[in-house]
């Protein structure tokens, strides 16, 4: 189920090709954090064993990957729309 989720990752980037940065990390994140809540216990499982046994490729790793790509665009951004 959430290498499901990390693997549709792979497949948004059609849908976000037009989207600035911070739009990309606004909609990546809000998917997330619906999958965490509509599925909070698989989702604590999976993360509290990724964070005792940390691995390369892990689900908790790989989203963060994700995300943290797309922070230094969105933080530039931000910054221009001051």
């Amino acid at each position: 189920m959430i290498n499901g989720t990390v693997k549709r990752f792979q497949n948004i980037r059609e849908k976000t090709d037009s989207f600035t940065p911070f739009e990309k990390l606004e909609y990546l994140s809000n998917m997330t954090l619906d999958f965490l809540f509509e599925h909070y216990a698989v989702s604590k499982i999976s993360i509290l064993t990724d964070m005792q046994s940390p691995k390369e490729g892990d689900n908790t790793s790989e989203l963060m990957r994700r995300i943290f790509r797309l922070l230094p665009p969105a933080v530039l951004t931000l910054m221009k729309r001051q």
